[in-house]
């Protein structure tokens, strides 16, 4: 505790420690005024600037190092001050009598160690501290000299315990100097400083009448003491003054680090000023709020009852708002038929609500529901509908009626569900041994990651990351699709096949929205069935609804449950959703796909219809895949072979052209063959170089120079194999690789990618029927490789289509598509459609371009339907192909054939891409089977009637009279 007195002389409060004796002198009139006894203790006051002085960064890292616990510093401080005063302002007098005459010479005196300079007033006397008889203290060093029984010296050393703040410390000294018990008066000044250190003054008076002044000064990790005294020694004396203002410290780093101090004190004061404004700004502040505070409690009271009146009756226009929207929310719909799903095959489980006996509601074929207590029957679709609250927790009933594939099996559930504010539902959710997800579910809600309203499936599937790479989706095993109208009845269904293929399908309001190819999760048990779990989405809060409680107001509703034991078919859903009125296809197309004949291995054929022929082109040295690959050397030329169409049977072989160097034969590799209709011409590429043997599965290579042939010059019916000469070559592309080529409608040019420009943003050339100086055109940013190509019917647009990967800016896939004028050979637009992953490997997903225009894209996701004009739109075919897969569209524009290529068996698609098709999946499938090399690139014949493989096998489309026909292969 401080003792706080007033100086008498000119008012000024001073504060000293509690254990000060003696007198004082004051910081403004400089007065030495006693102490007294006893003081009260002072208000809290606001902190001077050397409270706030902080230990330096020096000295912080001093006090990190290992030092002995000291027997402490505090007692060599005092001691050392109590010798100090005794021995300056006592005995030392007998040195100091002998200089009594002598005049002051006044000198700077600069210190060899202590970084210091003084002004002495006689030259400094060598050992001064024996001569004093001060004690020797280990690492402290006393220079000075004496002048007229007076003493001028200055003792400095290391700080030990520099945990101590400098206040501390000049007041440890302080009281050293008091320790003797020989002073009988003493004076302390107030804190100031020297270079930027704190200082501090200790006027004495002792016993025997001498008296002296002792100075400390904390300079961060060093403490000097200034020791100025004696007989005849006036302390406020000008000599004693010179010596004590003289001093300064020389050391730069102690004088860096007084320049901080410095700035501190300085910022400290400023800050102090701030304060002390501040303070004296509230009190003002203060009068004026306690002014108006007692004017607005007057007002305050007043308006209190007009508050309460008015929050009452805001209250009951909520109520009402809130029982309004709820009398809307189950007012039957209009303009929707749900039909009677018991008509369908298959069906297991079918809730309708319509009836409804002490809380419970049937269950078709046999059983009952128990509805919670929250849930209440109201109109619906059908009849009643259930509607529930925010805390119901679903209705359930045995998980016996349902069927056995519910977990990983073929099945189909479906119903009608409303859903108001901020609130989801799930129609159907099977829990099984993990609880962490759903083994399979459906329903609209707004989820975590889709504050709009979607609807939603989850299904149990061993597949992760693909999962996360599908449109919108971040949760493993689902896929969803936006909902356009909120408050309002839609059906929502799921479909999963795992007969014809491992695929779950989406629909919503009847349209397909979303499909994924799946892989079974791990076998479960059923544990728990629900119907009608009302789900709140995580990101919204939950909204008002007046004084009626939340969990009995209807958020959600439900109808017409239905659970089958199969995947139905897209016309039976549309059907369900009240868009068809019978669950027959209507006006679909009824085909079947059926194994034809097989041809030997092939690059690839050209159909000419008109002539009833299909040219073809062997290949040589080709193996199905990896797993048969033979490794023989390539020994003989390919081929061009002409087949009469529609029956196949051979009518001419050519050998195409060898080259000889050094007396060497080489046998080309050929290309798949291009048909110029118009003028029967046909085109190839022959590459001479040596490779490996070619995978029947993958395309047909487009390496080397194009070589043109006129078949009209060909005989009729050549005998043996006659050699084939070309009418013209493409020079100096001997090297050359192309991805894909085209012949104009009137066989005047030859339209090409060429894959070896690519970096420089040429890609897509052309040239005349004679080969020779081909023409780029110019399109900056786009690159050659994976690109298709694709002519108008009238031939004057030239459209290059290019899938591409995704990457950091980009992370989904998307499709480049590049118009040409071909009249002018310019880039006329470049447009972009994306939003969808189509494959997880590097390979580039399948592509195939519509007479109308329309590009078709394959993928895991299904095959993505792409309107290219403006503004472009997308619809999802659920078809799920694996990465290496093929896309071609008969030239009537009907079908469209898919063929995977991953495996021995593969497996062939056909669906309907004509402009008004209504069923949007496979018309029919046709699997590989042992000997029947199905799947890899194929060619399908203008008219659709048949697809042929590069493996020789030829598929054969039945539609019509031929589908009543028996099936030839069985």
């Amino acid at each position: 505790m401080a003792i706080e007195f007033p100086c008498p002389k000119c008012g000024s409060t001073l504060r000293v420690a509690d254990h000060t004796v003696g007198r004082v002198r004051c910081g403004e009139c400089r007065n030495a005024i006693p102490v007294p006894k006893l003081a009260l203790p002072p208000e809290p006051e606001t902190p001077t600037d050397w409270d706030r002085v902080e230990v330096s960064r020096a000295t912080r890292e001093m006090i990190r190092e290992k030092e002995e616990p000291a027997k402490s510093n505090k007692i060599l401080l005092l001691s050392l001050a109590g010798f100090v005063a005794v021995c300056v302002l006592g005995l030392g007098a007998l040195l100091a009598s002998r200089l009594a005459n002598t005049p002051a010479e006044w000198r700077v005196y600069n210190s060899p160690g202590g970084g210091f300079s003084v002004d002495l007033p006689a030259a400094p006397v060598p050992d001064v501290a024996k001569k004093l008889g001060l004690p020797d203290a280990p690492g402290l060093v006393a220079e000075g000299t004496a002048l007229r029984r007076g003493h001028y010296v200055v003792i400095w050393g290391p700080i030990q315990q520099r945990w101590r703040t400098d206040e501390q410390i000049i007041e440890d000294s302080h009281q050293g100097s008091l320790a003797s018990g020989k002073a009988t008066n003493v004076v302390k000044g107030e804190p100031f400083a020297v270079s930027g250190f704190l200082a501090r003054d200790l006027e004495l008076t002792m016993s025997d009448g001498t008296s002296g002044l002792i100075r400390a000064v904390v300079a961060d990790s060093r403490l000097y003491i200034l020791a100025v005294g004696g007989r005849g020694v006036d302390p406020r004396g000008e000599e004693v003054q010179r010596f004590l203002s003289s001093f300064k410290i020389t050391d730069q780093n102690l004088i860096e680090v007084g320049k901080v101090k410095e700035k501190e004190r300085q910022r400290e004061a400023e800050r102090l000023k701030q304060y002390q404004a501040r303070r004296a700004e509230e009190e003002r502040e203060r009068a004026v709020r306690d002014a108006a505070w007692n004017e607005n409690e007057r007002k305050r009271r007043e308006d209190s009852d007009k508050m309460l009146a008015e929050h009452k009756l805001a209250q009951e226009k909520a109520r009402l708002a809130a029982a309004a929207t709820n009398a809307a929310f189950i007012i039957p719909p209009t303009g929707i038929t749900a039909p009677d799903p018991t008509t369908l095959p298959d069906l297991k489980v079918y809730i309708s609500f319509d009836k409804e006996d002490r809380g419970t509601t049937p269950i078709w074929p046999k059983g009952e529901a128990m509805l919670p207590g929250l849930a209440v029957t109201r109109p619906g679709l059908r009849g009643n509908a259930a509607y529930l609250g925010s805390r119901t927790e679903g209705i359930r009933f045995p998980i016996e009626l349902l069927p056995t594939t519910a977990v990983n099996g073929s099945i189909t559930a479906a119903g009608w569900v409303k859903v108001q504010r901020d609130w989801g539902v799930e129609i159907i959710r099977l829990l099984g041994t993990r609880r962490d997800r759903a083994l399979f579910s459906t329903g609209l809600q707004r989820s975590r990651y889709h504050l709009p309203l979607h609807a939603f499936a989850q299904l149990n599937t061993n597949r992760g990351k693909d999962w996360k790479a599908f449109p919108g989706e971040s949760v493993p095993g689902t896929i969803s699709a936006k909902c356009p109208e909120e408050e309002a009845w839609h059906h929502v269904a799921v479909s999963r096949d795992v007969k014809s293929r491992n695929q779950a399908t989406l629909y919503l309001d009847g349209e397909l929205v979303a499909a994924y190819e799946v892989e079974p999760g791990a076998q479960q048990s059923v544990l728990e069935l629900a119907v009608g779990l009302p789900v709140h989405s995580p990101l919204l809060p939950p909204q008002s609804f007046g004084t009626e409680e939340p969990q009995k107001s209807p958020l959600v509703a439900i109808d017409e449950v239905c659970v089958f034991d199969r995947a139905l078919a897209a016309h039976e859903i549309r059907y369900l959703a009240g868009k068809t009125k019978s669950p027959t296809p209507a006006n679909d197309l009824a085909v079947r796909l059926g194994f034809h004949a097989s041809l030997r291995h092939l690059a690839g054929v050209a159909f000419d219809v008109e002539r009833k022929t299909m040219w073809a082109v062997s290949a040589v040295d080709t193996y199905w895949d990896s797993s048969s690959r033979n490794g023989t050397v390539r020994a003989a030329s390919p081929q061009l072979i002409r087949y009469s169409y529609p029956d196949f049977k051979p009518t001419g072989v050519w050998s195409l052209p060898v080259q000889t160097f050094n007396q060497d034969t080489y046998h080309g590799v050929a290309s798949a063959p291009l048909l110029d209709l118009k003028n029967n011409r046909l085109f190839v590429t022959m590459n001479y170089g040596t490779g490996p043997p070619t995978e029947i599965q993958r395309e047909a290579d487009w390496k080397g120079p194009f070589y043109r042939f006129d078949l009209d010059e060909l005989s009729d019916a050549p005998k043996g194999l006659a050699s084939l000469k070309p009418a013209a070559q493409m020079k100096g592309s001997g090297s050359a690789s192309f991805d894909d080529a085209v012949v104009s409608p009137d066989g005047q040019w030859l339209y090409y990618i060429d894959t070896s420009a690519g970096k420089k943003g040429v890609a897509v050339c052309r040239v005349g029927v004679d080969l020779a100086s081909p023409e780029n055109v110019e399109s900056p940013g786009w690159v050659a490789w994976d690109t298709k190509l694709w002519l108008t019917p009238d031939g004057k647009t030239l459209r290059a289509v290019k899938p591409e990967r995704g990457n950091s800016s980009f992370p989904e896939e998307r499709i480049r598509i590049l118009d040409i004028d071909t009249a002018t050979w310019k880039g006329v637009a470049v447009r972009e459609a994306s939003g969808i992953k189509w494959n997880t490997s590097k390979t580039f997903p399948p592509t195939a371009v519509h007479p109308d225009g329309r590009t078709f894209v394959g993928g895991r996701a299904g095959i993505l339907e792409i309107t290219a004009t403006a503004p472009m739109t997308t619809r999802l075919r659920p078809v799920s192909l694996p990465p290496i897969s093929f896309l071609r569209i008969s030239a009537d524009g009907r079908y469209l054939f898919a063929a995977e290529a991953d495996g021995k068996q593969n497996r062939l698609f056909v669906l309907d891409v004509r402009p008004n098709a209504s069923q949007l999946g496979a018309l029919a499938t046709l699997d590989g089977e042992q000997g029947k090399f199905l799947g890899g690139p194929f060619t399908v014949a203008p008219d659709g009637k048949f697809v042929v493989f590069r493996s020789g096998l030829i598929v054969r489309l039945d539609e019509g009279a031929d589908l009543l026909k028996v099936d030839p292969k069985k």
